[in-house]
Order: structure tokens, then sequence, then C-alpha cells
């Protein structure tokens, strides 16, 4: 009825989880939604598919009502149908409106004194390639537990959809720093690879970072050089 995978694999980011989460309830509900007698066929269904849904709010600590199923078998279904396609409609909006916000918080800097970190054509390609690298890496990983690795993986999408070659900040890629140092610290030498490539990607950050500050091309990046001495010691 509902892959596993939905469960394991949602966003941890509420919004999406939970408009992902009906999205997938709708397309299983909405062929049987035609006749009289395919509503009743998923009945039971459809009955369960809103427990479900009760659980993921419990699960993500969001308040909502829910409808009272108190009819015959094809009402309740297109009460439960009417109910998901509301939500539906809503988080759409909300969705929506946060594109919206995040894109004019992103930009607004640009225009307001013109101040923007820039990347060259190079440096932009390769750290869009490391994303890719790191993603790949953590798929595949058998030692990061799959908690651990969704929410790495959520940060690195939610990074490469802000990324541009010019940037009027870069605090989700600075944010990786503290992510590489629990990684190698929780899942050892076996976490390396990832660590080298975020490694990477802070002195490419760094690089454009000092560039744009006005300081001298050689100025250490002292924290990342630390964790690496840190982590041949032991």
């Amino acid at each position: 009825m509902i892959p596993d995978d939905l469960i394991t694999e949602l966003p941890q980011d509420p919004i999406s989880a939970e408009l992902l989460f009906i999205e997938k309830i709708i397309a299983f509900m909405s062929p049987k939604m035609a006749t009289a007698s395919g509503k009743r066929s998923i009945h039971n269904d459809s009955l369960t598919v809103l427990g479900m849904y009760k659980a993921f709010c419990d699960a993500y600590e969001i308040k909502r009502s829910f409808p009272d199923i108190t009819g015959a078998e094809v009402a309740n279904v297109d009460v439960i149908m009417d109910y998901f396609r509301s939500l539906e409609k809503e988080l759409n909006k909300k969705q929506n409106y946060r594109l919206i916000n995040e894109s004019h918080n992103r930009f607004k800097g640009m225009f307001n004194n013109g101040f923007v970190y820039k990347f060259s054509d190079d440096d932009y390609a390769r750290v869009q390639e490391l994303i890719n690298e790191i993603r790949s890496l953590l798929s595949a990983s058998d030692d990061i537990p799959k908690d651990h690795k969704k929410r790495l993986l959520d940060k690195l999408e939610g990074l490469q959809k802000e990324l541009h070659k010019n940037m009027p900040v870069l605090d989700k890629l600075w944010g990786l720093i503290g992510d590489a140092g629990i990684v190698i610290g929780k899942f050892g030498e076996n976490a390396k690879p990832i660590f080298d490539r975020i490694g990477e990607m802070m002195q490419i950050t760094w690089k454009v970072q000092i560039k744009a500050e006005g300081l001298p091309e050689n100025t250490p990046l002292e924290l990342l050089d630390s964790k690496k001495k840190q982590i041949k010691e032991e």
C-alpha cells in the first residue's frame, strides 16, 4: 500500500516531509475514487492511512485536527480524501511562500550593498562535484547509521539548492565543518573519504571568502588545519 521507504526516507524538514507523505496517500487513493465500489474496496486501507498520518504527526510534532469517521464506507472514504486534498493545498501554499521568503533572504543583500562572495567557474563546478561525491559516499556507507546519514543528505540537498556562483552568505557551507568533525569523531577512519571532501569544500570556500575580504591568499584556515592534525595524531 505505502512503500516502507516512504517512512524511512522522508525529508527532515516537516513541511516537505508532510507534503510528500500526503501526496503519496492521495496517489494511492485516487485511482479507486471514480466509483462507489472502488471506494468501498479501499475503505479499510483509507482508515489505515489516516491512522498512519496520525502517527506521522506525532513523530514530527505536528498539531492537526482529524476528520470524524462516522458514516458508511463510501462517505468515510470521501471525507478522508477531501481531508488530505485540503491539506495538500495548504502545504503547497506554505511551501511556495517559504521558497519565496528563502529567495528573498538570500538575494536581498545583493541589492542592499552589492557585496557577494564570488566563486570562479572551476571552484563552483568542483564544489558541485564534491557534494555529489559526498552524497554517493554517504549512500554507500554501512558504517553511518540511517538517521545520521539522512540528516547529512538533507543538509547537502539544502546546500545544493542554494549554491550559486555569487552568494551573499556562506553559512551553509561553513556549517559542514561541524558535520565533518562529528562524522570523523563518531565513525573514525572509515569516514575519512567524506571528511576529506568536506575539507576540500572548506578550502575552496575559505579561498573565496578571504579574497572577498581582501586577506592574503596564504591566510590559513586554522580550524580545518587543526582538525586534520588531530586526525593524524589519532
